[in-house]
């Protein structure tokens, strides 16, 4: 009885040992250690887009090798271990193992000096990381800041086709497109991490970017389309930096 009693505790124990040595690898990776991987990993697409945008290939092809190895090593750690909210998602490996692919074949295309070829392939990439925040619930600053990129872009049309003030659903169609933008910028200032909120730049950055847009409201309405497109100019960097700097 004594020794049957003794196997079964050691029985015990030794379950407990290998569970506490193996379940590291099983169970799902912290969702900050995650953020913080893919956004380090995104760093490195950002700024290759940005050469590739300027031209500098050599800066761009730097930036893209960066962007592989990182890519690289998120898949490898995080494709078959999911952070928990992303446990259930369907699409998560195939998101997850598409990152190096997509950076490896523009790093090729790249090779070749084909800049249009390089930016569609990584065109995806940001709008696919998105997506998988989106359809698991997620909403990180960096969506803050890819919605009022977007609402800006919208906008930015009104700088090659400015509205014909005289007809009501063009102005308005802008209108709406300035308070969406308005609105993201406002909410992304507000809603900025601590990091971001400290930073002299990224204030002064939103701050002179909401005071330019909301004086588009006058110019609107004194039909003034040269001062409408001089102001989106001058918010058109403070938008690109915004991502570059503080996705």
């Amino acid at each position: 009885m004594y020794s049957r009693l003794m196997r079964v505790c050691l029985n015990f124990v030794l379950a407990t040992v290998c569970l506490s040595t193996f379940t590291p690898v099983l169970m799902a990776a912290p969702i900050h250690d995650f953020n913080k991987a893919l956004g380090d990993t995104m760093r490195h697409y950002r700024w290759a887009g940005y050469y590739l945008h300027t031209g500098n290939i050599a800066l761009a092809q730097l930036e893209l090798d960066g962007f592989a190895v990182k890519a690289g090593g998120l898949s490898e750690r995080y494709a078959l271990s999911p952070p928990g909210i992303f446990a259930n998602d369907p699409d998560w490996t195939s998101d997850i193992k598409y990152l190096p692919v997509a950076a490896t074949a523009a790093l090729a295309a790249s090779d070749t000096g084909d800049v249009k070829k390089t930016e569609s392939l990584l065109a995806p990439v940001r709008t696919r990381m998105g997506n998988m925040r989106r359809r698991n619930g997620l909403f990180l600053f960096a969506d803050c800041i890819d919605a009022a990129n977007g609402a800006f872009d919208r906008l930015w049309r009104v700088r090659h086709q400015p509205p014909d003030f005289t007809k009501p659903a063009q102005v308005d169609e802008m209108r709406q497109d300035l308070a969406v933008t308005l609105y993201w910028y406002r909410r992304c200032h507000a809603e900025a991490p601590a990091a971001a909120r400290d930073n002299q730049q990224f204030q002064r950055l939103m701050e002179d970017s909401v005071r330019s847009l909301s004086l588009i409201w006058e110019a609107a309405r004194n039909k003034n389309s040269r001062r409408i497109i001089n102001i989106l100019r001058e918010v058109r960097s403070a938008d690109r930096l915004l991502y570059l700097n503080f996705y």
